[in-house]
């Protein structure tokens, strides 16, 4: 079931602290899809540090599926 794919998406940019945003982040790369690598690229531009860790991360395991 990916219904909660939305409500992650939404994490990422939307989230009250760096800690939800990055969980999200890394919850996409375990569960996303290659459409999410466009929305993790903005987490990267306007995230801080560990939001862009986490997400950069992700897009590399996307990137291999």
């Amino acid at each position: 079931d990916r219904s909660g794919l939305t409500r992650i998406r939404e994490l990422l940019l939307e989230g009250d602290s760096e800690a939800v945003r990055a969980e999200a982040a890394m919850a996409l790369g375990e569960v996303g899809d290659k459409t999410d690598i466009a929305l993790l690229h903005r987490a990267l531009d306007g995230g801080t540090g560990l939001v862009r860790k986490q997400a950069s991360m992700a897009v590399q395991k996307l990137e291999k599926t």
